[in-house]
């Protein structure tokens, strides 16, 4: 059993809930039987014994303290009281004064010292004369508790209460205690002089501990404040290593989570299924309006997201004020909360199994919730039926929730759920898997959403990303490997019927009853399949790891020393420059910019506000919301520096939030190439910065789809290098020098924005006229020069040499390598010059689109104040009038915003299609091999494409539009992203991000045979085939042209992917080196 800490307070997560609801006990068992062992042996009563015994005297103290209004009488009345209670946690009262840097004088109860430095600090202050108005820390240290030898020093008594104090004076010393514990009469207060600034303290409620009386809580209390605890003989404090072990195990309670969310999808994707054919009698799998399974998946795996942001919501209620968890009217008739108590009754009649209480319950809750209630509403009618008609139901006027107007509760976002009723059943069961911990041995334990933080939320939501939703065709089996069958994260198969006697029984997935798990035709299924895990590269990084990679990178860009004795300059380079990163000169990735500042200097806070960051492979966005928390708390703690004011604690984490939001709304980048992670994203970047009084963030123009290395650039050719020959002599030349062509050379960089102009104030961006020109300019590109993206390479589809895919389609290798071959051939004078002018109109449309990109990022600003602002700029936010009152823009409101501006074809939407065309050419499909562009061709199409985009196109004729559905269908499969045309605003106003961060994938460009072979059949990877059974078994596997074309498909995207990472124009840096993904 954990141990009990209702009357202890975890302010601001001083240890994080989960270590304390479930572990804390453990790591505090050896103390406690140390003290069990000394009261039976010794008769030696155990601390929590000592401290329950205070109680008759504490209740009899606090009546007393009531009647006197004089804080000295009261002190006198409550020290004897502190004495007894010093002598049950292990200490003497040995009152005396600590001088602080000001040389005035502190008393203090208690000093304790720890390697020549001061470690704890015990002061006290008097009971409160009224429970209801109570502020311990608000009062101020008295003359009366100065020790006799210092009576006459009473005007060097601080006059600040002990709130300000620890806010400065005290914490802020140079040398200052490690701990102070505050005795208060009827509340304890323990401070971590490194958590106290962010509002993180612990609150022991005397009153409600000594009143109950429990001996668990009584334990727990005495366990985190003896002086064995905090003040050991020797060695580490106990309570620094439960601080320690507080952080290690954060994520043990999303582990049973993960796998029901998996589940759970299956299930209601299965119900949709089911309500679909028998009671809307619509066509489920037909080929034209049967239902689509990526979609279904979605619409399932977006339910899922609301009922856990509900769950986690609603149990941090009083915390993050979204949901009035505090009225009793919506906590019982409306909260998830109150459907968990169904979760485990018996469904035992037919009305109870095939009704859908619950499905309107839910419906319900999920109206209110984007909708709101306003507190003078009598009723508010939320659900409808089928037929339109409101259930029955009432909100009387007894709360207010303010609606979260989100895309996650738009019911316009899933119109398939949306028309279904999902039976109590089916939801009953949905609820059991995300409510309770996996069956086993031992019963089913709750689990807890106060113990789940965002880092265990996005290790769930990573999970689900490698799964794939799909339906049976036919009659599956489930295999898997004999030595893996009990591990939940093994590599499963999924084989036909009449496949399934080549398998050994125990290679047989069963069910619980030992029979074969068999899935019917036309099943749901969301699994994790052959080499999803691979393929999708969706690893979550554990959080101790993803904490240190971005303490170490922020304080390189920061400027910061790396280690304590390091000078600040050792954390950059000599020329200003952080130490390598993710750059464009070594990789795809958009350019880091040099520091703003030199190297030997630190940011400002204003610098620090106005840096952008970017995860390019963000899956749940683990860094991104880690960097944001950890910018926030830099930008506080240098603001607070600059302007020699402090925060006080209670009100820090209101304006640590505020700062997240800001960074979340104006500052934030990320890329993936799954698109469920850019809406999981989204979603954990809300839960990050979920506060009252603000609306969720609109992330729509910042956190793109796309692969991150594979894409166009702002790069260019000297038009000379394109008629080059590659052998012979240019004039000039000495003899035997070969010409430089094209193909050989290294494109030149052209920046969005001049590297040597100084950076725009950092708040312009927030504040009208604050960008450099109405009308963005863009350095000119170098004369006589050609976009790189213009003209061809020679390692666009490399598989036309593969000998596997010669023999399966030897007249579409050798048109290609011929089409190859052309390709690459010099250019004439004419054709540069009429490449020279495609450059030019590129030039006219990406300047355009920047201004656009820049325009639309002041629209999107948001109203948020922040600390040490002043308050005139941000109601000048977004471009909004001053004097008018600053309104929150809605998401709704920003995609129409959007979409308004997306009326007429963009600048930026001509530019990605010729962009997309030029990387289609290294993924050109091989049976398409006919429709292969001629340069004369290419060179048409992106003039039409930059003229008149796709209506121009038209007009070229039929194989014209087959070429650019072509471009279009490998595009959506690729996903290419050009960085700095997609974020254009950035590098145009600041030259590059200034913080990549990430933890992106370690995987090989290889391809491997055996394992797509052995997704098509399982058996070459169960028995694990050596490489020449594999090509033996290739031609019998392959037998179907449709699995011949799959496997030419898979080659061709693997193989593609590795030429343009080999390329050395793209990648120069990688020349010679084995591709990975991480090294891009």
């Amino acid at each position: 059993m954990a141990l009990d800490i209702s009357g202890i307070g975890n302010v601001g997560e001083f240890f994080s809930q989960h270590y304390l609801d479930a572990l804390l006990e453990r790591d505090l068992k050896d103390t406690l039987a140390r003290w069990a062992t000394k009261k039976k042996n010794d008769k030696i009563p155990a601390p929590q014994d000592r401290l329950a015994r205070l109680a008759d005297p504490y209740f009899r103290l606090a009546a007393r303290a009531q009647a006197v209004t004089d804080p000295a009488e009261r002190l006198e009345l409550t020290r004897d009281f502190h004495a007894r209670l010093l002598e049950a946690l292990g200490y003497e009262r040995t009152p005396a004064v600590e001088v602080l840097d000001d040389d005035r004088l502190v008393p203090v109860l208690l000093s304790l010292r720890q390697s020549g430095q001061p470690y704890l600090w015990v002061v006290e202050v008097p009971f409160s004369a009224s429970e209801d108005d109570a502020d311990p820390l608000g009062e101020r240290p008295l003359p009366a508790q100065l020790p006799e030898e210092f009576a006459e020093d009473a005007s060097r008594l601080p006059t600040e209460t002990w709130r300000e104090l620890l806010d400065g004076p005290v914490l802020r010393a140079d040398h200052p205690p490690r701990w102070v514990l505050v005795l208060a009469g009827s509340d304890l207060f323990l401070v971590d002089r490194d958590k106290w600034h962010q509002g993180k303290l612990l609150r022991f409620d005397l009153g409600r501990l000594l009143g109950l009386r429990d001996p668990k809580a009584l334990q727990a209390t005495c366990g985190l404040l003896h002086r064995e605890v905090l003040l050991p003989e020797g060695g580490q404090s106990l309570l620094e290593r439960l601080d320690e072990e507080s952080h290690k195990h954060a994520f043990a309670v999303s582990t049973d989570l993960k796998f029901g969310a998996q589940k759970a999808i299956e299930l209601l994707g299965n119900e949709a299924v089911r309500y679909r054919r028998e009671v809307q009698k619509l066509r489920t799998f037909d080929e034209h309006d049967g239902l689509d399974a990526a979609e279904l998946t979605r619409e399932c795996i977006t339910y899922l997201y609301r009922l856990l942001f509900l769950f986690y919501v609603e149990a941090r209620g009083a915390e993050l004020g979204v949901v009035p968890m505090q009225s009793d009217a919506f906590r019982l008739g409306y909260s998830l909360e109150s459907l968990r108590d169904l979760e485990l009754v018996p469904l035992t009649t037919e009305e109870a199994r095939n009704g859908t209480y619950i499905n309107d319950s839910l419906r319900k809750l999920f109206r209110l919730i984007q909708r709101g209630h306003g507190k003078g509403q009598r009723s508010l009618h939320l659900a409808t039926a089928d037929d339109g008609t409101p259930f029955e139901g009432a909100l009387h006027a007894t709360f207010e929730l303010k609606g979260l107007r989100s895309p996650l509760f738009d019911e316009e976002r899933t119109p398939l759920l949306r028309a279904v009723r999902f039976r109590n059943q089916v939801l009953q069961e949905v609820l059991q898997l995300l409510s309770l911990s996996k069956e086993g041995g031992k019963s089913r334990g709750r689990i807890s959403y106060a113990q789940l933080g965002i880092n265990q939320l996005g290790a769930v939501y990573e999970g689900l990303l490698a799964y794939t939703g799909f339906f049976a065709k036919e009659e599956l089996y489930e295999v898997r490997d004999a030595a893996e069958m009990k591990s939940d994260d093994a590599r499963t198969y999924f084989v036909p019927k009449s496949k399934i006697d080549a398998y050994a029984k125990k290679e047989i997935v069963s069910d619980e009853f030992g029979r074969p798990l068999v899935h019917p035709k036309g099943a749901f299924l969301f699994r994790l399949s052959g080499r999803d895990r691979e393929k999708s590269a969706s690893y979550y990084t554990p959080e101790v790891l993803t904490r240190c990679l971005t303490k170490y990178t922020l304080k390189v860009r920061l400027g910061e020393p790396l280690l304590p004795d390091e000078p600040a300059h050792a954390a950059s380079s000599a020329d200003g420059t952080a130490p390598p990163s993710p750059d464009r000169d070594s990789t795809q990735r958009a350019p880091a910019r040099p520091l703003p500042r030199a190297s030997s200097e630190r940011l400002s806070a204003d610098e620090i506000l106005a840096l952008t960051l970017c995860e390019p492979a963000m899956g749940s966005g683990a860094f991104l919301n880690e960097a944001i928390g950890q910018l926030a708390h830099k930008y506080l703690e240098k603001k607070q520096e600059e302007l020699g004011r402090t925060i006080p604690a209670e009100q820090y984490q209101a304006e640590w939030a505020k700062v997240k939001y800001h960074f979340v709304v104006h500052n934030t980048y990320g890329v993936d190439l799954n698109p469920l992670a850019a809406e999981l994203g989204k979603v954990s970047l809300w839960l990050n910065v979920l506060q009252p009084d603000v609306e969720a963030p609109y992330l729509d123009q910042r956190l793109a789809i796309g692969n991150s290395l594979i894409g166009a650039r702002r790069e260019v050719f000297p038009g000379h290098l394109l008629t080059a020959r590659g052998h012979g002599q240019r004039r000039g030349q000495s003899k035997g020098q070969q010409n430089d062509t094209w193909l050989t050379t290294v494109p030149q960089r052209v920046p969005l924005r001049d590297p040597d102009a100084p950076l725009p104030p950092p708040r312009a961006a927030q504040r009208p006229g604050g960008h450099p020109a109405a009308e963005v300019r863009l350095p000119a590109r170098p004369k006589f020069s050609v976009y790189h993206f213009l003209v061809p390479d020679g390692g666009m589809t490399a598989y036309a040499d593969d000998k596997v895919v010669r023999d399966l389609r030897p007249e579409d290798t050798e048109r290609l390598r011929a089409w190859r071959k052309a390709l690459t051939q010099p250019y004439s004078e004419a054709e540069v010059e009429e490449l020279v002018r495609l450059s030019d109109r590129v030039d006219q449309l990406w300047e355009r689109w920047a201004t656009e990109r820049v325009l639309r990022k002041k629209r999107l600003s948001q109203p948020i104040h922040l600390w040490g602002q002043e308050r005139d700029e941000q109601l000048e936010a977004g471009g909004r009038d001053a004097s008018a009152t600053p309104r929150f823009l809605t998401v709704e409101e920003c995609e129409e915003l959007i979409q308004e501006r997306d009326k007429k074809e963009t600048a930026g939407a001509r530019l990605k299609r010729v962009m997309d065309y030029w990387c289609t050419l290294w993924f050109w499909p091989v049976l398409e091999s006919g429709l292969a562009p001629t340069r004369a061709e290419w060179r048409a199409e992106v003039a039409a494409l930059l003229e008149g985009g796709d209506e121009a196109c038209a007009k070229l004729g039929e194989a014209a539009e087959e070429r650019l559905r072509i471009v279009r269908d490998v595009t959506a499969a690729q996903r290419f992203f050009h960085w700095q045309l997609t974020f254009a605003e950035v590098f145009a106003l600041r030259g590059g991000m200034d913080i990549f961060l990430g933890n992106p994938p370690w995987l090989k460009v290889e391809w491997q045979e055996a394992g797509i072979l052995g997704d098509i059949e399982p058996l070459m990877n169960l028995r694990k085939l050596s490489a020449k059974q594999v090509a033996d078994k290739r031609r019998e596997v392959l037998a179907s042209e449709e699995l011949a074309d799959e496997y030419l498909g898979e080659l061709a995207a693997t193989q593609g992917q590795g030429a343009f990472i080999a390329s050395g124009q793209n990648y120069p840096l990688l020349r010679g080196v084995q591709g990975n993904l991480y090294k891009c």
